[in-house]
């Protein structure tokens, strides 16, 4: 089914993965258009001083929320693009929710410089974070340069189980990937070996609003496979390792996309063989016992206000 939400503009749809709680608490307004039987979860959240981080935590009503406040996210300019890291929110998107960052305008465009650039000119190397690999290190959104400002933008506990948002502009199908790279410092550089070494479990199995899962039937459990082609905001659930702590870490974004035609290397040839575009983002987080939804004290608060004209519909997979 959909539930029907008043918020500005045309947005995104929302495939759900997994159900869990919204990240965005501070971002959500009095004026907020609940549909029926959600305006009692909508006043207890408004009395949230201090979010922590629920897993427990689901229902429609949540996904509303979220939908809402993505919206609100993505309604600052910028280029029609292909996908970025939401929540946690990502280096080059920061801006777009209030953090006092510089704005990247091209923010869902950190595909390794392009399909040609990435296989043609620098065989088949990436940025760590998603630049072209050819460009000197520190890239743009490593750290040391431009868009990595030593904010951690969202703190978890060991073992848990938290709730990724990615937005796809331009669907060309693939599959997702995430990872961590702990850290000692702000100083210490994240390194494809780091990420190498820490992959993050997507979570498989039933919930509410949802069909059993099926989207990476024969993949790696570490591998998300897109389930449809439509584009809109896609949650998916992952599980962080139970013993690793760090106050530095990095969470990263993987897309492997599959929309070109290549060699599969059986002699045939076939729709996502070959070279494709790749995507990565990158967001500062720490794992440890304090959780929470803004960070440390210093972490920059989410935009509490908004306006709500059109309606919005909610996809369920």
């Amino acid at each position: 089914g959909s539930c029907r939400l008043t918020v500005l503009g045309e947005p995104p749809p929302v495939h759900i993965a997994q159900t869990g709680p919204p990240p965005f608490y501070g971002a959500l307004s009095s004026k907020t258009v609940w549909p029926t039987g959600c305006q009692r979860e909508s006043q207890d959240i408004s009395k949230m001083s201090s979010p922590t981080v629920s897993s427990s935590w689901a229902s429609r009503c949540v996904v509303l929320a979220l939908c809402t406040v993505m919206f609100v996210l993505l309604g600052a300019p910028g280029t029609e693009g292909h996908g970025r890291l939401l929540e946690p929110p990502a280096r080059n998107s920061m801006w777009r929710i209030s953090y006092d960052t510089p704005p990247n305008f091209e923010d869902s465009e950190l595909f390794c410089g392009g399909i040609k650039v990435q296989w043609q000119d620098n065989g088949g190397r990436c940025g760590v974070c998603g630049d072209d690999y050819a460009l000197p290190r520190p890239r743009r959104h490593e750290t040391g340069n431009t868009y990595a400002r030593n904010i951690t933008v969202r703190r978890y506990a060991p073992g848990q189980l938290i709730d990724l948002v990615v937005d796809v502009e331009t669907n060309h199908l693939g599959h997702f990937e995430f990872a961590l790279c702990p850290r000692s410092s702000w100083e210490e550089a994240e390194t494809e070996e780091c990420f190498d070494m820490h992959p993050l479990t997507v979570v498989t199995g039933t919930g509410p609003n949802r069909k059993k899962s099926h989207f990476y039937t024969r993949e790696p459990p570490t591998r998300y496979r897109l389930p449809t082609a439509a584009n809109g905001l896609y949650m998916i659930q992952v599980r962080l390792p139970e013993r690793l702590t760090c106050e530095y870490c990095v969470l990263r974004w993987h897309w492997r996309s599959a929309n070109n035609w290549g060699d599969c290397g059986n002699g045939k040839m076939g729709l996502g063989c070959g070279p494709q575009e790749t995507y990565r983002n990158c967001a500062d987080v720490a794992i440890g016992n304090r959780i929470g939804l803004r960070g440390p004290l210093g972490a920059n608060a989410v935009p509490k206000r908004f306006r709500a004209t059109k309606p919005m519909k909610v996809h369920r997979i």
